[in-house]
């Protein structure tokens, strides 16, 4: 006797997936509070890297008067601000990809689990070369360390008048404790400034204008991956849907 009918489809089929350009449904937080909210998907948070590739800031002609051999100190600064802008922004958006992928894990195939550990771990790394190549140099120029210093003591001096009930540590009246007895004190305040090696701090923008490019390109470099990973997991995302659909019954 045939079997009519309607193919059951396997939970995380390309009807409830949400990782590509799939029907956005209404999110809890829109449903719940009324707040208008909308989770991004993969697709978006894409694109929106691929936006912030034009963000990356270029680098000038005479590398910042490193060329003729003496660094203008403001225009790396700023340089450095722009940058950090871009990293900062990058990292919040992949910090997104987790919501955008989210499932219960038993509506997830072992492969799907496996593709997205992939997709994580690439992004992981390029987080953390990132981090420890390019954003510490930023931040060098952006936040030099410094020290505290006393800048000047200002010393006031007061009299005061000692009254009969003074006592002295050990509970005795002390020599200058009867009335009448005028005693001079001194007030000692100290203001402080914050100070710079200015020759380090010289350097880190140095050493910032001398690798700028390669800062540039490697940063690129790890924005084109993370655009390919992303891709070739929707990619990986719609064959495992595709080889559901040829199990359904």
């Amino acid at each position: 006797m045939p079997i009519s009918g309607k193919n059951k489809k396997r939970k995380g089929g390309p009807a409830d997936s949400n990782d590509g350009k799939a029907a956005k449904k209404q999110s809890l937080i829109t449903a719940e509070t009324g707040i208008k909210f909308q989770t991004y998907t993969l697709d978006e948070i894409r694109q929106q890297i691929v936006e912030l590739c034009k963000q990356v800031p270029v680098i000038p002609d005479d590398v910042f008067g490193l060329e003729e051999g003496a660094v203008d100190l403001e225009r790396v600064k700023q340089f450095a601000n722009e940058f950090q802008a871009v990293v900062e922004t990058f990292n919040v958006l992949v910090s997104c990809i987790g919501a955008a992928t989210y499932k219960w894990g038993t509506d997830r195939s072992g492969a799907a689990d496996q593709n997205l550990n992939l997709l994580m771990g690439e992004i992981s790394s390029s987080q953390d070369q990132i981090s420890s190549t390019v954003t510490s140099r930023l931040s060098s120029v952006l936040a030099p360390v410094v020290e505290l210093l006393v800048d000047k003591v200002i010393v006031t001096k007061v009299k005061v008048t000692a009254n009969a009930g003074d006592k002295g540590e050990n509970g005795d009246r002390g020599k200058n404790a009867s009335d009448g007895v005028v005693e001079e004190k001194e007030i000692r305040k100290n203001e402080f400034i914050r100070k710079g090696d200015e020759t380090f701090i010289a350097l880190c923008h140095t050493i910032l204008a001398r690798n700028a490019k390669l800062f540039r390109h490697m940063v690129l470099s790890h924005f084109e991956k993370i655009l390919r990973c992303i891709k070739d997991y929707l990619q990986a995302q719609k064959n495992d849907n595709q080889s559901d659909r040829s199990f359904a019954y």
